[in-house]
């Protein structure tokens, strides 16, 4: 089954005049099938929820955060790691429902505070206590939390298996194993006003994401194919 649903969009890709995708890493999957690349659009999504207007305060012990499906793909055992690294320098907490065993989650529970998955409104409350979010994904044609942690002042540390919603060194890191994740963080941690500073970037890269900039990509976009919106 999964050999032949794999043909069909091969087909597809194969009958397509143009083909939409909302990052360049997902573009950069596509050439692995050897999709032709001039048909590749890439637009990015649209985040238009509100931005916080609390104001962020730092915690004196940085509280960093992991949001999402606790499982193999989201990188989680990269966050784990990284935990035991830095075991009584930073608090670590793991927000979303775990697909691992029991014994495993018992076990990082020394490292790590895990809340299960919250309700929208808890959700909120604890990006407003959160210092850095780590995105350590293995696959993610996007990764909208980039964005939501972002829209709370968050700066993000992302792994490059996703949308390039992190500008390296502004409003976060891209990074794709536990010791480099760990480095960084040591930098903003004793680096206070860095974080500050990378925590207003990040409030402002959220408006690069607005309804107004997709329909402009994407028509400037389509023009190239003689399409107009």
């Amino acid at each position: 089954h999964k050999q032949q649903f794999l043909n069909n969009i091969k087909e597809e890709w194969d009958l397509a005049d143009a083909i939409l995708v909302n990052s360049e890493y997902s573009k950069r999957c596509l050439e692995k099938y050897n999709v032709n690349t001039d048909k590749i659009i890439v637009v990015p999504l649209i985040y238009n929820k509100p931005i916080s207007n609390t104001i962020k305060v730092e915690n004196a012990v940085l509280n960093i955060g992991f949001v999402g499906n606790i499982n193999e793909m989201k990188g989680f055992p990269v966050f784990l790691e990284v935990a035991k690294q830095l075991k009584g320098i930073c608090n670590f907490t793991a927000i979303g429902t775990s697909h691992f065993s029991d014994n495993y989650i018992k076990d990082a529970s020394e490292f790590i505070k895990f809340t299960g998955h919250l309700s929208l409104k808890n959700l909120a409350m604890a990006y407003q206590n959160m210092d850095i979010l780590i995105f350590p994904t293995r696959c993610d044609g996007f990764g909208m939390v980039q964005l939501e942690a972002m829209s709370y002042g968050i700066p993000v540390i992302a792994s490059p298996n996703c949308a390039k919603v992190v500008q390296e060194n502004s409003n976060g890191f891209i990074e794709d194993d536990a010791s480099s994740i760990a480095n960084r963080i040591l930098y903003l941690n004793d680096n206070r006003e860095a974080l500050k500073q990378f925590s207003n970037s990040a409030l402002k890269r959220v408006a690069d994401f607005s309804e107004a900039n997709f329909q402009k990509t994407l028509s400037s976009e389509l023009l190239k194919f003689n399409i107009e919106l």
